[in-house]
């Protein structure tokens, strides 16, 4: 049934597109939220989420749970209405609980999304062929002061045992190859000590799904009005933690923003929802239109409720190559309310009429066009059920953030590894752990405008925007300090990661000048080693907008 929106368009009425609860089994209090999200990580314990899984109409088209407990990882779809498409037997961290510390052997609880498939120059006998990156550690996750990085999904090749790995969720090769094509980049994964499934939500369900709902609506029309309001959804304490920035220095940059254009219209779309340990996240395809810029992309909003119960973003993602990738629950309304007038908003909260909640139950049994699982099939000698992946240029055109593989500060993660130990160095070549002296050193150099020293940080064939090689590099910067010189170069959130025999780091960079000219964007640097030294071979820029 298809009822009017808040804002008096066609649309569902009130999930519309808002896709999925996981909800706790006992919601923890909004005081108690707020108190933990500041303790250590030993007053914070969030271990033993039991998630429940309630699918409805404008469910997601996919989802993955991990049951770490059972030891089993579910694959649910949604055909109208959501149900259980395959279960298969997998592995978890080695300790029991929620991780909270690097090397803890445990496996994480909460709601993540899968950023990228590896298929290549892995460990066979640890990761078997294939393996697919979550953003491990996210927003929740750095305001509770968890550390560590590199949890995957992956293969081995022998056959798992329960509670056989260093904190990733692995799968028999053969299992694996079979989910394979259902872990796009963007999917939602729930990790959690138990997973229960529901058919129907309940009013308290649909009560929360119809809160964030409205809330990312009025966040989206907050920003495309420039309004002071538009910083009120954000928990400025909890996001600077969250986001390794400061709230004011972000409040400043969107302030400057919206006084040097004339226009900015954002839009969100398809907006879905998962409830994890404590907070909830909203994700939708973000279209942003000003005067000086357009993108589109998937934004993560993280949500938890403050001291006085009100729901407050703590943090945000942003992946711009997953524009396209979410499908809404548009084939019905699981959810009946009173339609909205459609030339105002509703004065109160829309009621919501839900039939009677069926209790919780154990998931069901795999339906029979599931794949059947073997449960310890031996080693393969080649890849089964899986194509080979697509040869990838050497300096890709645009890469997508790299989240939470390694931080400033911490171990690098050595190629393909995903609980990596620290690598040895290689006699006369530059080691990973000299990447962030490097980076400096280039931060430096550009901040003081010394073109000499920046220059040196380019490979001779280095690309920089429409520009090719270090000279023309260097000539470009040249031109520009002459008219107005550096002042200040921030690096914020720097994330290093290594792949193909190349170094990739992705940073948040904030740029003032001489003039008073300031932007903030996300910088990407491809390093390569020559010699005994590191060279950009490529950087990347993207503003924020």
């Amino acid at each position: 049934m298809v009822q009017r929106s808040f804002y008096g368009h066609t649309a569902l009425s009130l999930a519309v597109s808002a896709a999925l609860i996981l909800a706790l089994s006992h919601a923890i209090p909004a005081r108690a939220a707020q108190s933990a999200r500041n303790a250590s990580p030993a007053a914070a314990s969030f271990s033993g989420w039991q998630a429940r899984i309630v699918g409805n109409e404008a469910s997601p088209s996919r989802l993955i749970a991990v049951d770490k407990k059972a030891q089993t990882l579910f694959l649910f779809e949604r055909h109208s209405p959501l149900r259980l498409a395959g279960k298969y037997p997998c592995t978890t961290g080695q300790n029991a609980g929620d991780k909270f510390s690097e090397g803890d052997l445990r496996t994480p609880e909460g709601v993540y999304f899968i950023i990228q498939r590896i298929a290549s120059g892995l460990d066979y006998e640890k990761y078997g062929y294939e393996a697919y990156t979550l953003n491990y550690p996210n927003p929740v996750d750095k305001l509770r002061r968890k550390t560590g990085y590199g949890i995957w999904i992956h293969g081995r090749g022998v056959p798992i045992t329960p509670n056989l790995t260093e904190g990733c969720v692995s799968l028999n090769n053969t299992d694996i190859a079979v989910l394979g094509k259902n872990l796009t980049p963007g999917t939602p994964v729930a990790l959690a000590e138990a997973v229960r499934f529901e058919s129907e939500p309940t009013p308290e369900d649909m009560a929360i799904v119809n809160a964030l709902y409205k809330k990312t609506h009025d966040w989206a029309k907050a920003w495309s009005s420039r309004s002071k309001k538009f910083f009120d959804y954000y928990d400025a304490e909890a996001y600077a933690l969250a986001q390794g920035e400061s709230f004011d220095a972000f409040r400043q940059q969107k302030e400057r923003v919206f006084k040097r254009v004339s226009f900015i219209d954002t839009k969100v779309r398809n907006v879905q929802a998962l409830q994890g340990p404590g907070y909830w996240v909203t994700w939708f395809q973000q279209d942003y239109r000003a005067s000086n810029l357009s993108s589109k992309g998937v934004r993560r909003l993280y949500w938890q409720k403050d001291k006085q119960g009100d729901l407050r973003i703590v943090g945000m993602e942003w992946a711009p190559h997953l524009y396209g990738t979410l499908t809404a629950g548009l084939n019905g309304a699981p959810v009946a309310s009173e339609p909205a007038k459609p030339d105002k908003a509703p004065a109160k909260p829309v009621a919501v009429a839900v039939a009677p909640a069926v209790p919780a139950q154990p998931i069901p049994a795999a339906p029979q066009s599931a794949p059947e699982p073997r449960q310890t099939p031996a080693p393969a000698p080649r890849p089964v059920a899986t194509a080979a992946p697509a040869p990838q240029p050497a300096l890709p055109a645009r890469e997508p953030i790299a989240v939470a593989l390694a931080e400033m500060g911490a171990k690098p993660a050595p190629a393909a590894k995903a609980e990596p130990r620290a690598a040895k160095p290689v006699p006369g070549k530059p080691g990973l752990g000299d990447v962030t002296l490097f980076v400096e050193r280039w931060r430096k150099a550009w901040e003081k405008g010394d073109l000499n020293a920046y220059a040196a940080c380019y490979a001779a064939n280095a690309i920089q925007g429409g520009r090719q090689g270090a000279t023309a590099i260097r000539n470009h910067k040249a031109g520009l300090w002459r008219r107005s010189s550096p002042k200040q170069v921030v690096l914020t959130n720097i994330r290093i990661t290594s792949k193909q025999g190349m170094v990739v780091v992705d940073m948040h960079q904030a740029y003032t000048d001489s003039k008073s000219f300031a932007d903030m964007g996300v910088k990407t640097l491809y390093l390569q080693a020559e010699g005994d030294a590191w060279r950009i071979v490529r950087e990347d820029w993207s503003p924020m907008q």
